[in-house]
């Protein structure tokens, strides 16, 4: 019984280097996608204004999607490492042979050494960074639109623009916060590896 336990918690690590890996992928991906953009970004304004205000809009649908993405990931990472803490609890505690969705409960529940959904480190200021550089291709995007149709420029449009960013980046935030604050209460339902042992 102690092998499974042991191969469950290399699945899981193995799970997780995959969706950390697949998640790092998808910054990189969008990252250069946008850098490839910019590079040609001048060159599509010779092509006229509806080609380049509709490639910015695309980036920026793309960017939303991207967004999407990790977000998933993330809620992922977090049910895959405190899948792993739970089985080391298992296995550190010699409990192998009475476990039961209770005593996965409390242990997951035990609050000392559990992983956080929620927390405030390197992902969530990370996520956040990557908020700004995909609602700021919305604000190329806008600008395009102002620039080519005409309209001049004001405080009350830059004010508009600026509360347009920030609702995107607040809005991918509370859904970020509602989706793991989800996984955490449903996570021994989430937990696919947790379901061999009990």
């Amino acid at each position: 019984m102690g092998d499974l336990f042991e191969l469950l918690l290399i699945q899981t690590n193995e799970h997780l280097r995959e969706t950390d890996r697949k998640k790092n992928q998808s910054y990189y991906f969008f990252l250069i996608l946008t850098g490839a953009y910019f590079s040609v970004y001048g060159k599509l304004s010779e092509f006229g204004a509806g080609i380049l205000i509709l490639a910015t809009f695309i980036l920026s649908v793309v960017g939303i999607i991207m967004n999407l993405v990790i977000l998933n990931y993330q809620v992922w990472q977090s049910i895959y490492i405190n899948t792993a803490i739970v089985i080391q609890k298992v296995i550190h505690n010699n409990l192998q042979k009475s476990v039961d969705s209770n005593l996965l409960g409390r242990l997951f529940n035990d609050a000392s050494s559990r992983f956080p959904f929620c927390r405030r480190g390197t992902e969530f200021y990370l996520y956040n960074s990557f908020l700004i550089i995909t609602s700021s291709l919305f604000d190329l995007f806008m600008y395009d639109l102002i620039t080519f149709s005409g309209i001049k420029f004001s405080i009350k449009l830059i004010a508009l623009i600026a509360a347009i960013q920030a609702i995107y980046v607040c809005s991918f935030n509370y859904l970020r916060r509602h989706k793991l604050k989800n996984a955490e209460k449903n996570f021994l339902k989430k937990s696919w590896i947790l379901r061999f042992i009990h």
